[in-house]
C-alpha cells in the first residue's frame, strides 16, 4: 500500500507531461487509486495499533490498571488513526480547513508513531514507568 501511495500521484489534472510520475497515466482514476491505497494503508496501521499491539505478555495482577496503561494507549491511537482517515473525505468535501488531508494524515502518522514507540518501550520499563505503563515488576532482585 505504501508503494502505491508513493508511486501514484494524487492530482493527475496537474499532470503536464507523462514524466509526472513513474505511472505515465493522466486520468482521474489514478487519483482515486492513490487515495484508496492511502486509506487501506492507514486502516492497516490502525488495526496494528488497536489489535496487534494489545497482544502482550502476562501482566502482574497486584498492580492496578492506570490511566496510562499501554493497551489503553494503543487503542486510543488506533481509534485516532481510524477517525483521521474517516474525516479526510468529509473535511475535503466541506472545505472547512485548508490542507485538511495533510493535517489529518499527520495526526494519523503521529498516533501510530506514539503507539510504535510505546510498544518499543522507548520510555523504559523499569520502576514506576514499568508499573504504570506496562503493569510489570522490573525492580525485583
Amino acid at each position: 500500500m505504501a508503494f502505491g501511495v508513493a508511486l501514484i500521484p494524487t492530482d493527475p489534472d496537474k499532470c503536464i507531461d507523462k514524466q509526472y510520475t513513474l505511472i505515465p497515466i493522466c486520468h482521474n482514476i489514478v487519483g482515486y487509486l492513490h487515495y484508496g491505497f492511502a486509506a487501506i494503508f492507514f486502516l492497516i496501521l490502525s488495526l496494528i495499533s488497536y489489535n496487534i499491539f494489545t497482544i502482550g505478555q502476562n501482566k502482574e495482577v497486584d498492580i492496578p490498571i492506570s490511566l496510562l496503561n499501554e493497551n489503553k494507549l494503543y487503542r486510543t491511537c488506533g481509534i485516532l488513526i481510524f477517525l483521521s482517515i474517516v474525516l479526510v473525505p468529509i473535511f475535503a468535501s466541506l472545505e472547512i480547513i485548508d490542507n485538511s488531508t495533510l493535517i489529518l494524515e499527520t495526526i494519523a502518522l503521529f498516533s501510530f508513531g506514539i503507539s510504535w514507540l510505546i510498544k518499543g518501550r522507548i520510555l523504559g520499563d523499569k520502576g514506576k514507568i514499568g508499573e504504570k505503563l506496562y503493569r510489570e515488576h522490573n525492580n525485583k532482585r
